[in-house]
């Protein structure tokens, strides 16, 4: 995940289609709980986006196999025409997903700035003591 503090909600973490991506899975998922899409099917949804958002088919798989190793998705494996395909599913719902990037960025900042992470919290939690 790279930080871009100039985007707003999942673009500050992941590249807009990536973000466009995994808002369908997020919305997908919450009016069927089921829900699972091979990597085709994702590229054709993504297809009928914004034009800007449209990527060759291997950039989604990329993105999809991105999110599975961060834990936001999972897969299952189906044999059909052409061998074994992916179906891939939220592997959390939209709360895990949020404590997930939260718990990845704090980990990452207390890895190379731990001191100064921990004087911003100190301060932070004084500051809301004092306004209470």
């Amino acid at each position: 995940m790279k930080l871009d503090t100039l985007k707003e909600d999942l673009e500050t973490i992941m590249r807009d289609y990536e973000a466009c991506i995994l808002y369908f899975f997020l919305d997908s998922t919450e009016e069927n709980p089921d829900f699972k899409m091979g990597s085709g099917g994702v590229w054709m949804w993504l297809e009928t986006q914004v034009e800007s958002l449209r990527k060759s088919r291997a950039s989604v798989i990329f993105s999809l196999n991105r999110r599975v190793d961060e834990n936001i998705l999972d897969w299952e494996d189906r044999t059909g025409k052409g061998g074994h395909h992916r179906l891939y599913k939220l592997a959390v719902d939209r709360e895990g997903l949020h404590d997930l990037i939260v718990t990845e960025i704090v980990d990452c900042l207390d890895q190379y700035f731990g001191a100064a992470l921990k004087r911003a919290i100190d301060a932070e939690v004084l500051r809301r003591k004092m306004h209470i």
